[in-house]
Parts: structure tokens; C-alpha cells; sequence
């Protein structure tokens, strides 16, 4: 009876993984960055457990009803896209398209076409070193040089990596939209809203001249700044709980395996990391050790070595862990907080905690650590080997 009962319980839960985690699923497809919610649209809601991250929301519920361009700055794969879909999601451009353009992607005449299209014979609009595009640059198109997402939002990522070129005939056509909407008639093609990220600082890129700064004070109206991962502490937690349950759902389905769940210390090593490649490589190590795990806990000796590869960037000869769940509990969050400092390696932690390794490896086993009966851990680290200290907490 008590068997039927875990099976019952068992497939409950898979079931329940499955059903919450099926739009999920279709997002990982559409979504490079992975930031999203459950309960997603369809361009993704973003996760705002930090207080950066509110406030960011906050100027995206202020400035998304205006038809005002907005800038987004950060580094790669923090979220910048999905900031573009909410404020598409809460414009009054919802029911028009959302179309992303990556700049940096594209060939110059591929560009060209997805920007302002073909004329009536076919041919990208005057793209430069061309015959026809010369003679189209003599004769000063304007309004016959169409945007996408007519009626909705052009979303420009990697902007700083548009030809110069491109940046000038892409102000007019934005010039002339919004003076169109000044004079409250529309204009053929361009009746659009334009949303740019960079990765880099876009004065600097003007300063070099490799963009015009024309474009940039037209772009820069709003401007968001989104942190890196390592500064939204507490998103990391959030976003590995949704990777885990994209995750556990495809485990589901390819293997039949019950679902798996973080161990406590597990989360706080990947909250204590610096994720140098934000959200990607957060869901790519959550997917990793899932794909490793053979029972129903992600144990922190796997998170730690699928991180060995990649060094923190805190050289702190300190650490900091919570004063809570006891002196047992304490002592575990200090061993593990100097193997990541560690990149992984035990016996090297175990040198720097002056522990036989052994000690280390019991510490760190659940089981045995409820019934362990050990001396308390020496707190101060070998200054000489300062390499190997951790600071927990970015």
C-alpha cells in the first residue's frame, strides 16, 4: 500500500512539472537568454527578485505607453531582449510585431533588406559600392525606405555594430516617423517604435567615431542599464529554479526519471559564483548537472566541479557565510566556500582548511554529517595561500 502510494505521489508530481512546464519549454526555443517565467508571453516576462531588477521594471512601466526610443545597455545574455518584449508587451504597439534585428549578425546587403527592403525592381534599397545604390544616394530616398514592424516595435540588438551607412539612412527614416507623428498624419512604412541594446558604452563609440552621434542622442530618451548576474544575487536562485524545472521536464520525457531538486549548499555555490556568462551559462551548468545526476538531489561537489573550469574573479582572502542552521551547517558552508574558491579542487581546499581531505569528503556527505561528532573547524586560512580564499558573497 505504502509502494502504491510513492508511485502515485511520484507521477503526481511528474505530472504536475509537466503541465507548468510546457510553455516553458516552447520559450527555451524562442529565447536565447532563457530569462523567463511560467507563466511567460509570448516574448517572456523577466525574473525581478532583485532590487535592480524592480527598478528597471518600474521604468519599463513608466516609459512603455510612450512611443519614446530606449537604450539598453549590459553585457551579453542579462536579459536586455526580454526588457525590449516588456515594454513591447505593455506599449500600445502589443498588437502590432516585434521584430528583432541582430545588427552584429547580419552581412551589409542582408542588413540593408531586413531594414529598408527592395525597391520596385527588386533590389536592396542603396546599399553603398553598388551601382544602384549610388544612384540611389544621388536621389536622396526618404520615405520610400520602409522599416519592419510597421505598426509595432523594431528591436535593434547590438546596435554600435550597424555601418555607418546604415546608421544615417536609419535616422532619416526615424526622423521622418517622428515628424509624421508631430504632424499627426501617417507616413508609409515607417510607423514604428525603435528599442537598441549595446554591449558596450555608446559616448565611447561616438567619441571613436564609429557612430553617429546624432543616433545616439535620438536613441537615448530612456535609457536602462541592466547589472550582470553577479550583481542580481538574488535572481541567480530564482532563474536556476526555472532552468531546473525546464530541465527536469526534458529529463522527464527522454528518460522517465523522477525530477531532481537542488541540495541548500548546491544553490549557494552557484549564488556565491561570479557567472562570467550570465544567464546562458547559468542555464547551460543547470542542464549539465541535471543531465549528471542519477538520483533526486543536485549535490554541491557536482555544481562545484562543473565550475572548476572557470575561476571566480574575487581574489578576497576572506569568506562570508550565513550564521544559520547550526554549527554543523556553518562548518559545511565554510568547506564548500573554499572548494569553489578552490575551482573545485578538494585536496587543494583541504590544504588551505588544514583537513585530511577525508575530513573534507565526510563534511560535505549529508548523511554523515548528521551524525557526525567533530571538532570545530579552524576558521583562519593560510595567508600564503590567499589564491584559494573565498568571498561567498559578491
Amino acid at each position: 500500500m505504502a509502494i502504491d502510494q510513492q508511485t502515485s505521489n511520484h507521477g503526481l508530481r511528474t505530472a504536475n512539472v509537466e503541465s507548468q512546464m510546457s510553455n516553458v519549454e516552447a520559450f527555451v526555443i524562442r529565447h536565447s537568454s532563457f530569462d523567463f517565467r511560467p507563466e511567460a508571453s509570448e516574448c517572456g516576462r523577466l525574473i525581478a527578485a532583485s532590487k535592480a531588477m524592480r527598478e528597471i521594471l518600474e521604468v519599463v512601466r513608466r516609459s512603455a505607453p510612450t512611443e519614446a526610443p530606449v537604450l539598453i545597455y549590459g553585457e551579453r545574455d542579462t536579459g536586455k531582449k526580454l526588457i525590449a518584449c516588456e515594454i513591447h508587451r505593455q506599449s500600445r504597439r502589443v498588437a502590432g510585431p516585434f521584430v528583432h534585428v541582430a545588427c552584429g549578425a547580419l552581412r551589409e546587403s542582408d542588413l540593408a533588406e531586413k531594414l529598408f527592403g527592395r525597391d520596385e525592381q527588386g533590389a536592396t534599397q542603396g546599399v553603398p559600392g553598388t551601382e544602384h545604390g549610388e544612384s540611389q544616394s544621388k536621389s536622396c530616398i526618404t520615405p520610400c525606405s520602409p522599416l519592419p514592424a510597421r505598426g509595432g516595435t523594431l528591436y535593434l540588438e547590438d546596435v554600435t555594430q550597424l555601418p555607418l551607412w546604415c546608421q544615417a539612412r536609419l535616422l532619416d527614416a526615424l526622423q521622418q516617423a517622428s515628424q509624421a507623428r508631430v504632424a499627426q498624419h501617417a507616413t508609409a512604412g515607417i510607423d514604428v517604435r525603435v528599442i537598441a541594446s549595446s554591449t558596450i558604452d555608446l559616448p565611447t563609440a561616438v567619441a571613436q567615431r564609429v557612430f553617429l552621434s546624432s543616433l545616439y542622442y535620438y536613441l537615448k530618451v530612456v535609457e536602462i542599464h541592466v547589472p550582470p548576474l553577479r550583481q542580481r544575487a538574488q535572481d541567480i536562485c530564482s532563474l536556476a529554479e526555472i532552468y531546473l524545472a525546464v530541465a527536469n521536464a526534458t529529463r522527464a520525457k527522454q528518460g522517465g526519471k523522477p525530477p531532481c531538486r537542488f541540495a541548500h549548499e548546491a544553490l549557494q555555490c552557484l549564488v556565491n559564483y561570479d557567472w562570467p556568462g550570465n544567464t546562458q551559462q547559468l542555464a547551460s551548468i543547470v542542464a549539465h548537472a541535471v543531465l549528471l545526476t542519477d538520483g533526486d538531489e543536485i549535490t554541491p561537489i557536482q555544481i562545484m566541479e562543473l565550475l572548476g573550469d572557470v575561476a571566480p574573479n574575487d581574489d578576497a582572502e576572506t569568506i562570508s557565510v550565513p550564521l544559520t542552521g547550526g554549527l554543523k551547517e556553518i562548518e559545511r558552508a565554510v568547506v564548500v566556500a573554499v572548494i569553489q574558491r578552490c575551482r573545485g579542487n578538494k585536496a587543494e581546499a583541504a590544504r588551505v582548511l588544514r583537513l585530511h581531505r577525508r575530513e573534507v569528503y565526510r563534511i560535505l556527505q549529508p548523511k554523515a554529517l548528521a551524525k557526525a561528532d567533530f571538532a570545530p573547524l579552524p576558521l583562519a586560512l593560510d595567508p600564503s595561500l590567499g589564491d584559494c580564499a573565498a568571498n561567498a558573497y559578491s
